[in-house]
């Protein structure tokens, strides 16, 4: 889980947010992105998402939760995917549309029979997503995979 990789965000207020992920590479390895256009559409989005789940396979270690960062820049997309890795994966984003898309894909996911070891019907355990406002000619899709030994701590000082 090294080397060490920080992001910081400067926020108003006198206190100090923290979430740490460690995570490992093997499931890194089988994240991706896919530079869509807005013309994609919803459809897209879940088409990119299945791809990169597919070539996926069996090794990022499932049962594994996805997490997809959709919008901003490429990089931005990518650093999305990871902060949707850090919401528990019994809570729905906020959001109507992105709830309902979280759903749609997860049973798209355990659909595939990839599942643990020699195949199953749970892939992933969660989805979830997080979103950015982007340039009006992108649709920026991101997909990080985490194997089931999801890792992550919060705390605020």
């Amino acid at each position: 889980n090294t080397p060490g990789v920080i992001y910081t965000q400067i926020v108003a207020g006198d206190r100090l947010s923290i979430t740490i992920a460690p995570k490992g590479f093997g499931s890194e390895n089988k994240s991706g992105v896919k530079m869509l256009v807005p013309a994609d559409g919803v459809e897209g989005v879940k088409k990119a998402v299945m791809e990169i789940i597919q070539h996926a396979g069996p090794n990022p270690c499932p049962p594994e939760v996805v997490g997809i960062g959709i919008g901003g820049t490429m990089d931005r997309a990518a650093l999305l995917s990871k902060k949707a890795l850090t919401r528990p994966i019994n809570q729905r984003h906020p959001m109507p549309e992105y709830a309902k898309l979280e759903e749609e894909l997860l049973e798209m996911i355990n659909k595939t029979g990839i599942g643990p070891q020699l195949g199953g019907t749970t892939t992933a355990l969660a989805v979830n997503i997080e979103w950015g406002a982007t340039h009006i000619a992108g649709l920026p899709v991101a997909v990080t995979i985490c194997c089931h030994a999801l890792r992550h701590a919060h705390r605020v000082l």
